[in-house]
């Protein structure tokens, strides 16, 4: 095959990693509830990933952030009670430049 090849030849094939940028959500539990323009699902973990953040499904006592616009819904109201940070997505992308 073609990577044998170049691996004889001295190449050395490797996965580029994802540039993190260090932000205010590096190392903490996101959660995103609702929709972000311009974002898929997994663009939006892509994008929590790029922030050091790491990327949650659901609200819990271990999240840090819950970021949505809704000031109702069951994340909403989960993470009201567990004094969960809640962030807008304006504040979000804002992050994301």
């Amino acid at each position: 095959s073609i990577v044998r090849r170049l691996a004889a030849h001295g190449f050395r094939l490797t996965q580029p990693e994802l540039a993190t940028t260090e932000s205010e959500l590096s190392g903490l539990k996101v959660c995103v509830s609702g929709r972000v323009d311009g974002y898929t699902r997994d663009g939006v973990h892509a994008a929590l990933a790029s922030l050091g953040a790491i990327p949650a499904s659901s609200v819990s006592s271990g999240t840090d952030v819950l970021v949505t616009d809704s000031t109702s819904g069951s994340k909403y109201n989960k993470a009201v009670e567990l004094g969960v940070r809640i962030m807008d997505t304006a504040s979000f992308l804002a992050l994301l430049g």
